[in-house]
């Protein structure tokens, strides 16, 4: 028996006890009203026209079935779900032969064990697609607001950021007051790409309500708890608060090392990377943000961005080059989150091609603008502020300069601030440049 979190394994420990037989049901009905939904013995004696003795008796019978089912459970060989640990792995490095993995054990399993296959068979589906729209039947039914979410992700990247806005919004709708497995992991990754959403928009004050949300969606889920916990230490660093950060790092990884999975490992690692960076750890940095960008490519790209952005600041700092967007931006060429890849782009051109980093960085511009995302439009001001500079365009320079740090004081936003204006010492070009 494999389950998320403890509530699911009760569910499932439950439903294997009693299954569908007519006394077994009636048994099942004694702990579902006492223990799932906390009524008195007398008021559930009486909602099942049964004197106190008898559901006495029922109760008795049906904790010593439970009893024995968990001894049994127990003792089964954990192999059992070895394909359920191969999907998971599988996942992180080729998503289309993990749909298959998924597909394949979701038509072997029965209730909320299946249904937890489910979510992974449809994230899977999802990414694995050159259209999102065409997912899987495993996406239909309870899951089909989870699909919407990760199909507006999708398209998000794609540059469709109003069909995306269409998807997110019918999904919210889907989702109000439900709890089935499905519908937690929707919610839960509706708020994180929402909040990723506001840090390149620059809304620092709807991230922290957001952050605030992420640990309460996680409900029970440790893993959800770990990724909450690593949003909420990216969001410290950007407010400035290190030791804050540091310390919900930690938890992440206590918590995620009961149940180890490659891309929450890869979100704790991407909030290390950020935890790093601003320290000037830039070495630690770099190492981070390039493994987080190798996990999130394949599962979750719209992390993958801004990993692999992190990544050439920090290669930049260390006067490495950097190539790891490559693949990304081979990907979704159209994708809003390629302001940032442009920017850091464009600054690693400067030591070689000037008018190459103009262009670079009038890209990174243009995106920004055009998806009216704040920090990013702030980066590539600051971008073609060093580019002028570089050309000698003295008087442009300064005006930059002055715009974006205008700007970049008044959002607040620490990582942005960090390296908004790195001394490069023009006169002087970095001729050896190793693979970042």
């Amino acid at each position: 028996m494999r389950a998320g979190t403890a509530r699911e394994a009760v569910h499932l420990l439950v439903a294997e006890a009693f299954g569908d037989e007519q006394h077994g049901a009636h048994l099942r009905e004694t702990i579902e009203r006492c223990d799932f939904r906390g009524e008195k013995t007398r008021l559930a004696a009486s909602a099942m026209h049964l004197s106190r003795r008898q559901f006495f008796r029922h109760r008795a019978e049906a904790l010593n079935r439970l009893n024995s089912t968990l001894a049994r459970v127990l003792e089964r060989p954990p192999t059992a779900d070895h394909d359920v640990v191969f999907a998971g792995a599988v996942s992180a490095v080729d998503t289309e032969a993990a749909f298959h993995l998924y597909a394949d054990i979701v038509r072997r399993r029965s209730g909320e064990q299946r249904e937890a296959v489910r979510v992974a068979a449809t994230l899977s589906a999802v990414w694995s697609a050159n259209d999102p729209s065409a997912v899987a039947p495993e996406a239909s039914g309870s899951t089909d607001p989870l699909a919407k979410v990760e199909q507006a992700a999708f398209l998000s990247l794609t540059g469709a950021t109003e069909i995306a806005s269409r998807l997110y919004a019918e999904a919210a709708k889907q989702l109000s007051g439900r709890r089935q497995i499905a519908h937690r992991q929707a919610a839960f990754r509706l708020a994180c790409y929402e909040l990723a959403a506001c840090r390149q928009e620059g809304d620092l004050k709807r991230a922290q309500m957001l952050v605030g949300q992420l640990a309460a969606l996680a409900d029970d889920d440790r893993r959800l708890h770990a990724i909450a916990r690593a949003e909420e230490a990216q969001h410290a660093c950007r407010l400035g608060d290190m030791s804050k950060a540091a310390a919900l790092i930690a938890d992440a990884e206590k918590l995620s090392l009961a149940d180890p999975e490659a891309l929450v490992a890869a979100r704790i690692g991407h909030a290390k990377a950020t935890l790093a960076f601003m320290q000037g750890q830039h070495a630690a940095a770099l190492r981070y943000a390039v493994g987080a960008t190798s996990i999130f490519a394949v599962g979750q790209p719209l992390y993958a961005f801004s990993a692999a952005a992190l990544a050439g600041r920090a290669a930049l700092a260390l006067g490495l080059s950097w190539n790891c967007a490559d693949g990304l931006c081979a990907r979704f060429p159209n994708a809003p989150q390629r302001a940032d890849i442009e920017a850091v782009r464009a600054r690693h051109l400067l030591f070689v091609d000037s008018n190459a980093a103009q262009a670079a960085a009038e890209r990174a511009l243009e995106l920004a603008r055009q998806h009216r995302l704040s920090n990013s439009i702030i980066f590539a001001q600051a971008t073609l502020s060093l580019v002028a500079q570089a050309q000698h365009r003295n008087a442009e320079a300064r005006s930059l300069r002055s715009l974006a740090w205008q700007r970049a004081v008044a959002a607040g936003d620490r990582l942005l601030l960090q390296d908004l204006f790195p001394d490069f010492g023009f006169s002087e070009q970095l001729h050896d440049h190793k693979s970042a």
